[in-house]
């Protein structure tokens, strides 16, 4: 009544091989949310190392550019001070005043904003150069640079006190910057490396089952 035993083998065979392709379609769909969610995660992490590693450039490229510029306003200073013609040390001056200073200030306060959660010993080089700058300021009266007749030695003195460390500053700042860019690149490659490895493995133990 139930049919010829090779009917019902044939019947079992059937159903066995469908409950098989349907196992063999949910390990295959499986595996490959397991791949995408390991190539997402790993291109999220390469992300991230990417961007601290790009913040950190745009950091070493900000303290440079202060370094330059305060460089360019020592120079500017120096050249007013040794000007013998009254009509050239206005012309510098006003180089100086109208140029030169507006950008420090603002390239300094830039720097500090960035470095505003950093740890101490790079604030402390931070605040020494927003110091030199401040003693730079002091500068300008008519009894420093702006007088008609200024004592040079004095006065070079003086420009010297204010800037002449500041550019060991600005080496220092940078050197501590440039070395942490490279270790969030290094740690970048290191975790994308490590997540790369543990797929590579993973996809090996999967074509084994």
């Amino acid at each position: 009544g139930s049919g010829s035993p090779y009917m019902r083998m044939s019947k079992l065979a059937s159903k066995l091989i469908s409950q098989f392709m349907i196992l063999l379609a949910l390990m295959v769909a499986s595996l490959a949310v397991v791949t995408g969610t390991g190539a997402w995660g790993m291109s999220q992490t390469r992300l991230a190392s990417d961007r601290l590693y790009n913040d950190q450039l745009r950091t070493v490229d900000e303290t440079a550019n202060v370094g330059q510029e305060l460089d360019d306003a020592y120079e500017s200073a120096q050249a007013i001070l040794l000007a013998n013609d009254t009509s050239q040390r206005q012309r510098l001056a006003t180089v100086l005043f109208q140029d030169l200073v507006p950008s420090v200030e603002v390239s300094l306060n830039r720097l500090q904003r960035i470095h505003a959660g950093d740890p101490p010993n790079q604030l402390a080089l931070v605040h020494r150069l927003v110091s030199g700058w401040s003693s730079f300021r002091a500068l300008w009266n008519d009894q420093g640079l702006l007088a008609l007749s200024p004592d040079r030695a004095v006065v070079a003195a003086e420009l010297r006190s204010a800037f002449g460390p500041l550019g060991g500053v600005t080496d220092q700042l940078l050197q501590i910057e440039q070395r942490e860019a490279s270790q969030y690149h290094q740690r970048g490659e290191t975790a994308y490396r490590t997540r790369s490895e543990e797929r590579r493995v993973g996809k090996e133990c999967r074509s084994r089952w």
